[in-house]
């Protein structure tokens, strides 16, 4: 059985890195890549992998677009949506 993306998002690849949408991509080009550039942001992290927890009890794994690590060392969880 073949998987369809939700909402019929077409994966992009860039630069060798993986996208889930084109809408992503974009962010990631004209948002991320500049700031990056103008030295706003020190760090992007793609797909990051994020443990869920509640005390010491693992709950899950969320897997974010975006991690984004800015000069004072502040992390910035990212979600890319194709819609309103």
């Amino acid at each position: 059985m073949k998987i369809k993306p939700k909402y019929k998002a077409k994966r992009i690849i860039i630069n060798n890195n993986k996208f889930a949408s084109r809408a992503e991509a974009a962010y990631y080009l004209f948002h991320l890549i500049p700031a990056l550039e103008k030295k706003e942001i020190k760090e992007i992290q793609l797909q990051p992998r994020i443990k869920i927890q509640v005390k010491d009890k693992k709950i899950c794994h969320y897997i974010a677009d975006f991690l984004t690590i800015d000069l004072n060392n502040n992390q910035k969880i990212i979600e890319i949506k194709g819609f309103k």
